[in-house]
């Protein structure tokens, strides 16, 4: 909170700085002429170091003192618009290019590796690596050229953090229960759905995510989506098996088991839950399960 430094001044308290940081610096859409006024005031104020008050009876100017401004943006393009030269002056630029395909491949097989390599993985798991981390790149490339952000999408935004969620969630599966690699692409196909088609808006976005994997699956893999998964929803957790992270392979067994939990908090809580288990809520209770199991649950 900024501090009164004298009547026409406001700083941080004494001996320190005020950091603001602004993400997303450019979507404000531009006005018919160009201008964004929300990068406007900024603007101001890395011109002019202050603001006018908006009080009726005082229009003061007040000088902002000890603040340092950080942004970030992304490139122009799918919603996001190009910044004023007059804004850009101010700051010191700098740009992250995106990694190399090799360098990728490099951070990922070693990833997934590690993941398979762990207690009750077999032999042929080790041996699926490579494969496992081309499709799951591929459908991240797919992804972020296809499904690109628009104001009405704005969360549309996909990083490489998506890319090791993937991998971090077939890590929560029980080694032991899945047999061969047809059951791995499943469990990858899930994580695949959880990650990046959970974030999609409309059911013609889904659809394309959908198609995109039998894609990269067909041309990685040479399977079918429909082989490899034979019905939906795909769904895996851990309140089904006793813990163990697998497939939920019959919603009626979901069913059972969610409404043997909701029992045995009724019968422990005060303030008893009468809800009505149906496949929808057996799905969303699947995807928080899936959440909660990871670490810090995300």
């Amino acid at each position: 909170k900024l501090k009164a430094k004298k009547k026409s001044a406001l700083g941080a308290p004494p001996g320190k700085s005020v950091v603001i940081f602004v993400d997303d610096l450019n979507m404000p859409d531009p006005e018919e002429y160009g201008a964004q006024p929300p990068l406007e005031l900024l603007r101001q104020w890395m011109d002019h170091r202050g603001w006018y008050e908006r009080k009726p009876d005082n229009i003061d100017f007040k000088e902002i003192q000890d603040i340092m401004l950080y942004a970030a943006m992304l490139p122009p393009g799918g919603g996001r618009a190009s910044i004023s030269p007059r804004l850009a002056r101010h700051f010191n630029l700098v740009t992250l290019p995106p990694f190399e395909s090799a360098t990728m491949k490099l951070i990922f097989n070693t990833l997934l590796r590690h993941v398979l390599t762990g207690p009750g993985w077999a032999p042929w798991a080790q041996a699926c690596v490579k494969s496992f981390v081309k499709a799951t790149l591929a459908v991240f490339e797919a992804i972020c050229g296809g499904l690109l952000p628009t104001p009405a999408k704005s969360h549309y935004t996909f990083n490489l953090r998506d890319v090791a969620k993937v991998f971090q969630g077939i890590s929560l599966a029980t080694a032991e229960l899945v047999a061969d690699e047809v059951e791995l692409q499943r469990l990858w196909a899930h994580e695949c759905l959880r990650t990046f088609a959970d974030r999609l808006s409309v059911d013609e976005d889904r659809q394309w995510f959908r198609d995109t994997l039998q894609t990269v699956m067909k041309t990685i893999w040479k399977q079918d989506y429909s082989t490899v998964v034979p019905f939906e929803p795909l769904l895996y957790a851990d309140f089904v098996s006793g813990g163990n992270y697998t497939e939920i392979a019959d919603t009626y067994n979901g069913k059972l088991a969610l409404e043997r939990h909701l029992h045995d908090y009724n019968r422990l809580q005060p303030k008893k839950m009468d809800l009505v288990v149906f496949d929808y809520v057996i799905e969303h209770v699947a995807r928080l399960a899936r959440i909660l199991r990871q670490p810090r649950g995300s």
